[in-house]
């Protein structure tokens, strides 16, 4: 379990804070944080009411078994990351700004380069 909060708490916990910060246009970073602050919480609590349930042998009595859901869950929300935030690296708040300014998907962030603006048009 140690090993496990320290290798989460320098890789994935503070990158979350980051991509968090960075995926929202610079006009509604506020409004966007407030919004995924609210899920993280209502998620948080609903998991902190439903894992006794689940683990507990009087009601769903999983047992170890219990990580076959946290597992199901981390790959959902890994195909979500996947497919809800977009590829950022190397760009800057302005090119950010302007790629949601002009509706691209978060595919195609990856791949908009210089010209591609006045095109997509």
């Amino acid at each position: 379990m140690l090993s496990l909060a320290l290798v989460n708490g320098l890789g994935s916990w503070p990158a979350s804070y980051a991509v968090a910060g960075e995926t929202s246009s610079l006009r509604l970073r506020a409004r966007s944080q407030g919004i995924g602050w609210l899920f993280h919480s209502l998620a948080l609590g609903a998991m902190a009411i439903v894992l006794p349930y689940i683990f507990n042998p009087d009601a769903g009595d999983l047992g170890a078994k219990t990580g076959f859901v946290y597992a199901g869950l981390c790959l959902l929300g890994t195909g979500l990351a996947w497919w809800l935030v977009p590829e950022m690296r190397g760009r800057s708040n302005v090119d950010i700004d302007r790629m949601f300014n002009l509706g691209l998907k978060t595919r195609d962030f990856k791949t908009w380069g210089l010209g591609e603006e006045y095109r997509s048009k």
